[in-house]
């Protein structure tokens, strides 16, 4: 049976130069900001038409699969095909990230942006080791134009960044104190800093990290003049948490596929106890035998 070799590359692994033997095998690759799909046809087994075929059923399944996104393009260069979520090759926006289990496009979580895995390198350097990485440097100088696109777009953001810093210095309204939930839901504040408007603290990329993160960490907006709180509460968050792990133990629904996997021998690799299953013992905190949502 013929099959093409099919490989995923993170966007960790790119490199300046290519490790492999099949760059001059027709290829297909699936693009995403974060990751890329490769298929590497043999051309003993493949005609150019055959690959080309395939590369365009490959591009229709994709577009029946992800209506929502109407710009899905496919670029060509020497018998190698990008496929990409938009015609200037990402959509801009959240992240997306293509789940090839079921031929979707979907958001990455804890990441804002494109910019924010490029980070210190230039646009055009981040794209050409991409393609270098996968035998596909060719496709790099057909998509040099939507490579630039992105070069001024992230110039742009970065101006605005530069106006929000200067406000924040200048201008600051609102103080933003971050606390940790530790262990028996104690608050930590682990840090507090100022910012000039809402607009300014959601948008500068170094307060992502507070911002799109695990629900124990979270933050409090403050106005400076007044110290009215403007956004958050911890005992909200709390509540949140402890709710969040009431659930966990006290399930409305156990699907049958966890009831059997707890009913397995229990050296066995499918194995799962109920304290894993549900939380047991180290997930106990101080309040939680008490705790009961309200319905």
């Amino acid at each position: 049976m013929r099959t093409p070799l099919i490989l995923s590359t993170s966007f960790v692994e790119y490199q300046d130069y290519f490790d492999g033997d099949i760059d001059n095998f027709a290829q297909v690759h699936i693009f995403s900001g974060s990751k890329i799909i490769s298929y590497y046809f043999n051309p003993e087994n493949y005609s150019n038409k055959e690959v080309e075929e395939y590369a365009n059923n490959l591009l229709n399944k994709i577009k029946e699969r992800n209506p929502y996104l109407k710009q899905i393009t496919m670029f060509s260069n020497n018998h190698k095909y990008l496929i990409a979520e938009d015609s200037n090759l990402i959509k801009y926006g959240p992240l997306l990230e293509f789940n090839h289990d079921n031929f979707k496009y979907e958001e990455v979580e804890g990441i804002t942006d494109i910019y924010d895995i490029i980070g210190n390198h230039t646009v055009e350097k981040f794209f050409k080791k991409a393609f270098i990485s996968i035998g596909a440097s060719e496709l790099f100088e057909t998509v040099i134009q939507c490579i630039d696109t992105i070069q001024k777009k992230r110039d742009e953001l970065e101006e605005g960044y530069k106006l929000y810093r200067e406000q924040d210095k200048l201008n600051p309204s609102i103080l933003i104190e971050v606390y940790r939930i530790e262990r028996d839901y104690k608050p930590k504040k682990i840090k507090e800093f100022t910012s000039s408007s809402f607009n300014s603290f959601y948008s500068l990329p170094e307060n992502q990290k507070y911002i799109q993160t695990d629900s124990r960490t979270i933050f409090i907006i403050k106005d400076i003049k007044t110290g009215k709180i403007l956004e958050g509460s911890l005992s909200d968050a709390i509540e949140s948490i402890k709710y969040n792990k009431w659930i966990k133990r006290n399930p409305p629904t156990i699907e049958l596929g966890l009831i059997q996997r707890m009913e397995l021998d229990n050296d066995g690799p499918n194995f799962i106890s109920f304290d894993d299953a549900f939380g047991g013992e180290d997930d106990f905190e101080e309040g939680d035998d008490d705790y009961s949502p309200d319905f």
